[in-house]
């Protein structure tokens, strides 16, 4: 799949990087086979150190720094109805996510004073995260709560905002032509772009802490699908209980009500099971009889026949006596005949109209009683 020369080089593994990102919505399978493969390549290039601090990576690679980050997206994204498979997927998306905190904790703050990729107030959250491994113990577990995940929202949309801005300055250094390592509005074009990643980084912190925020409750239920896929699989259901094998007796004079299936009643048994389970994945609502277009066809049609009706009607009435604007309209002025039938419609108009007011009738105004 991949295309890299050998030895790789940081710029066509960034450009790699940058397809794998974009197409993780869209292809999040190719994704992950694209960042692996990144992963790995940047790996054999031994780009990064043991307890090295953030002001010591180059900025061209600090985005690889994410990687693990962007492999956590891309399998939580990929599609799988497989209670097993997508077990597997978020688990490994869990680890990748705390492997991705432990870097951003490890690698400390910003630059200059700045603040660290992890917010203060997660610092002890993302800590217990990482001392737990992700194992689900109470230490590992992150309580969400609405003001933490205000405050966490806020602290993403900051981050995005920041990155939009430094965008639209690296992009209007483009258009003007500047080059690389001039100073423009204040800053060059390596000092926007390490702005720029350290930004994405603080994102991608907030958003794995929320995302793993979100497993506990998946990871509960797939836990308990794939438990029970499994069982049926090997035909082992559980023991149906009996009165008193648990060792106590059964509860006396019991009017429990039985059914008993004989020969006669058999068939209506095994019909009412077959219907039930044939509607079992049934959805609750009524699907479509037909396609959008086959509904515009027929909508079509009949508007047609709508529209000649019409034209039909208003040839039947071209002859009779009408409002004399009408027969104006038709062209008709030239008839006396029918101009002067038409002279009684328009005094019937105007009767009609003296003994019924404009505005008159049922209004919204009237409705109710006018003392309240």
């Amino acid at each position: 799949m991949s295309s890299f020369t050998s030895p790789p080089n940081p710029q066509s593994l960034s450009s790699a990087l940058n397809t794998a990102i974009a197409t993780i919505e869209t292809d999040a399978i190719a994704a992950t086979v694209l960042l692996s493969s990144v992963a790995s390549k940047v790996a054999s290039l031994s780009l990064f150190s043991e307890g090295e601090d953030l002001t010591d990576v180059s900025t061209e690679s600090i985005r690889f720094l994410l990687l693990p980050f962007y492999l956590a997206k891309a399998k939580t994204n990929v599609p799988e109805i497989n209670p097993t498979l997508r077990l597997g997927n978020i688990s490994n998306a869990e680890s990748l996510y705390i492997i991705w905190l432990s870097k951003a904790l490890d690698m400390g703050g910003g630059e200059g004073g700045d603040e660290g990729i992890i917010s203060q107030e997660d610092v002890g959250v993302v800590k217990r995260l990482v001392d737990g491994g992700g194992e689900g113990g109470e230490d590992s577990l992150i309580v969400v709560t609405r003001e933490a995940k205000i405050r966490r929202f806020k602290e993403q949309k900051e981050a995005e905002q920041a990155m939009e801005t430094i965008k639209a300055r690296l992009d209007r250094r483009k258009r003007l032509g500047v080059e690389t390592g001039d100073v423009f509005e204040g800053s060059d074009e390596e000092t926007l772009l390490r702005d720029l990643y350290i930004k994405e980084m603080k994102r991608a912190a907030v958003e794995a802490i929320e995302d793993l925020g979100s497993f506990g409750r998946e990871l509960e239920m797939l836990k308990m699908q794939a438990e029970f896929e499994k069982r049926r699989a090997a035909g082992d259901h559980p023991p149906t209980p009996h009165p008193g094998s648990d060792g106590r007796a059964p509860p006396p004079h019991s009017k429990m009500e039985t059914t008993t299936i004989t020969k006669s009643n058999i068939n209506e048994f095994v019909f009412k099971a077959q219907q039930l389970k044939s509607g079992v994945f049934r959805p609750g609502w009524n699907l479509p009889t037909m396609s959008l277009e086959e509904l515009g066809e027929i909508e079509y049609r009949d508007a047609m026949e709508r529209a000649e009706q019409q034209k039909e009607a208003e040839e039947l009435n071209k002859g009779k006596a009408r409002r004399y604007e009408y027969i104006v309209r038709d062209g008709l002025e030239d008839n006396h005949d029918l101009v002067d039938a038409s002279a009684e419609e328009d005094r019937k108009w105007d009767d009609f109209k003296d003994q019924n007011k404009r505005g008159w009738g049922n209004k919204k105004a009237d409705v109710g009683d006018r003392n309240f």
